[in-house]
């Protein structure tokens, strides 16, 4: 899970981390952020069969972000986390974007908290939950794409965030 900024400089996405440098030259984001290969091939490396990527970082220029001025998903991290093309030994794998491509994920400005993170946190405590008290990957992402819109919707007239997921090896 990363809930943070992310940017995507020359076809390739970068996560930033706290002290990333904000920059055009891509080396240099190489060694002050985290580049999605680098995460993917770090995934391959522990042997995992299955692997769950949940993605609150569309934001690809944090400058932007802190408007309201539209700050949106690139396509360098959707493939970036294609397990299917990076990562032949993963039988199984989820990736959650926060918003779909070409839009933009927004924070609760009264709450200080993305509200995909928000919504993600309250699926798996319990809110997500069948009458059994069992929570599966399916009824997460129900949860979220039910969620977010909403309450996006209801706190910004006139924005719009649609949470996205690629799945393979699992059932919905």
């Amino acid at each position: 899970m990363f809930s943070g900024h992310g940017i995507a400089k020359q076809g390739r996405a970068f996560l930033l981390t706290q002290d990333a440098v904000l920059t055009d030259d891509v080396k240099l984001l190489e060694d002050t952020s985290l580049s999605v290969e680098l995460i993917t091939e770090r995934i391959a490396d522990t042997g995992a069969k299955q692997a769950i990527v949940l993605m609150d970082a569309c934001r690809n220029d944090p400058e932007a972000a802190k408007g309201l001025d539209d700050n949106k998903l690139s396509a360098a991290f959707t493939t970036g986390f294609d397990f299917s093309k990076n990562n032949a030994g993963i039988e199984a794998s989820a990736v959650v974007f926060a918003t779909a491509l070409s839009d933009r994920a927004y924070v609760d400005s009264g709450k200080n908290l993305a509200y995909f993170t928000e919504t993600l946190v309250e699926a798996i405590r319990g809110q997500a939950a069948d009458a059994s008290g069992n929570i599966t990957l399916g009824r997460v992402l129900q949860y979220i794409q039910t969620e977010v819109p909403k309450r996006v919707a209801d706190d910004m007239p006139g924005k719009r965030q649609r949470p996205i997921y690629s799945l393979a090896g699992y059932l919905p």
